[in-house]
């Protein structure tokens, strides 16, 4: 079954996929943003997710709330 992503649903975490769309970005740039959020959080060895709100905090922090 496929994850549907949409603008209505607000969701916590997200895979990769789902930060990608969230944010419009490549996956590489997705997952260094991830990263540069402090936002991954990995579960077992093959799954990660990505924490939305500090994604959005680090965004906003960077932008200056724009």
């Amino acid at each position: 079954m496929q994850t549907v992503y949409t603008p209505e649903v607000k969701q916590m975490m997200v895979d990769i996929k789902g930060l990608q769309v969230i944010t419009n970005l490549s996956k590489n740039k997705a997952m260094q943003l991830g990263k540069d959020a402090d936002a991954v959080v990995h579960l077992g060895i093959r799954r990660t997710l990505y924490n939305v709100q500090k994604v959005q905090d680090y965004i906003n922090s960077r932008t200056g709330g724009i």
